[in-house]
């Protein structure tokens, strides 16, 4: 994996936010002129399953992580 330098790595914001729908998307579908403004963390759980990140207590949708 390539690093990126700390100038680079404060250029970036994550913010929360509630998600309100979910669409599965086949591998083989491109989706193409538009930009995605939606990232969603997590981190590998017991037996590979993902362990999504998320606030322990209620914040306002669009609250920045410091």
């Amino acid at each position: 994996m390539q690093e990126i330098t700390l100038e680079d790595f404060e250029k970036a914001e994550l913010r929360v936010g509630t998600i309100i729908e979910v669409k599965d998307f086949p591998k083989k579908k491109q989706i193409a002129n538009f930009f995605s403004e939606c990232l969603i963390t997590g981190l590998p759980g017991e037996a590979s399953a993902v362990v999504l990140v998320s606030p322990n207590k209620k914040v306002p949708d669009g609250a920045k992580l410091f």
